[in-house]
């Protein structure tokens, strides 16, 4: 059997609600709360406007790196693109 330790729920809690907190501050508002568990690792986000929502396809058109307060060129050759 797996012990859980008993004040683990309510501190998982206690940082979702201190992340929506910091997020809210930063105009970021996320809709689904158990998400922010996971998406401390996340290193990559995509997004799709190409219309998969009405078609059954999707089209890669590039890589746009985002800086600070702005984006990258795109990049049509993602072979260039330095992990990091």
């Amino acid at each position: 059997t797996i012990a859980v330790p008993p004040a683990l729920p309510a501190a998982m809690s206690v940082g979702v609600v201190f992340a929506l907190n910091r997020l809210k501050r930063g105009q970021i508002y996320c809709i689904s709360p158990p998400c922010i568990n996971v998406a401390g690792r996340v290193k990559s986000v995509v997004f799709d406007k190409t219309g998969t929502l009405t078609e059954d396809s999707l089209k890669f058109a590039g890589v746009s790196i985002a800086n600070e307060e702005t984006f990258d060129p795109l990049q049509l050759d993602v072979s260039r693109i330095a992990e990091g």
